[in-house]
């Protein structure tokens, strides 16, 4: 019996190694973290791309550039994508880890900043897109507790304004297809202006399926 648990030991070995390399190391897989615990089961969290703002780029016209990734990631997807927005301790550097769950009704992730920055609380993110048919994934229904079937169609997107869950979720930025908005409570709305043109399709193609 105790010639076997080197054998064992080899097996496990193998079984790790092989889990390793398929969550985080399959060639076009960008994942990083662990699975975000939701309303029935996990779903990932995929880092789609890092984005810093540029010397003499104001917060404001950075997330505008964040906000046109995001959008277009969700144009080209039907998936929701979003960030948190970081920035250093004297607020002169900011950044957005752009992630996404592969899911249409929420985008969910890890309060994280690379080093060298801190979260300041807010958030942006960007809705499924309006004027399609979408159906549930299984991301879709671990998000809704299971109220989503896989393959169910899914109630039409709202891609042009904040919705409940997002005024519940604290202050934060939302890019729609044309602008970026934010918010602090139902009766503090602000439009900051419009999103400059298409992103790179390099960034909105990062390790991006298409359903």
């Amino acid at each position: 019996m105790t010639r076997r648990w080197p054998w064992l030991l080899v097996l496990l070995a193998v079984a790790v190694a092989v889990a390793i390399w398929w969550l985080f190391l399959r060639p076009g897989i960008i994942y990083r973290g662990p699975p975000i615990p939701v309303g029935a089961g996990t779903v990932p969290e995929r880092e789609l791309v890092l984005m810093e703002n540029t010397p003499g780029e104001d917060r404001t016209g950075f997330l505008k550039r964040v906000g046109r990734v995001l959008a277009d990631h969700s144009d080209r997807t039907g998936h929701e994508a979003c960030g948190q927005v970081c920035q250093n301790r004297d607020s002169s550097r900011f950044a957005v880890q752009v992630v996404t769950n592969d899911a249409h009704i929420m985008c969910a992730m890890w309060t994280t900043c690379p080093e060298g920055y801190m979260p300041t609380g807010t958030n942006i993110h960007s809705h499924c897109p309006a004027k399609r048919v979408l159906r549930a994934n299984a991301a879709d229904m671990a998000m809704s507790a299971n109220r989503y079937k896989l393959g169910d169609r899914l109630k039409p997107c709202v891609d042009d304004r904040f919705s409940a869950m997002d005024f519940d979720a604290g202050p934060g930025y939302l890019a729609t297809p044309s602008r970026l908005l934010f918010q602090e409570g139902r009766k503090q709305l602000a439009d900051l202006g419009p999103l400059p043109p298409e992103a790179s399709r390099a960034l909105v193609d990062a390790g991006t399926p298409v359903p």
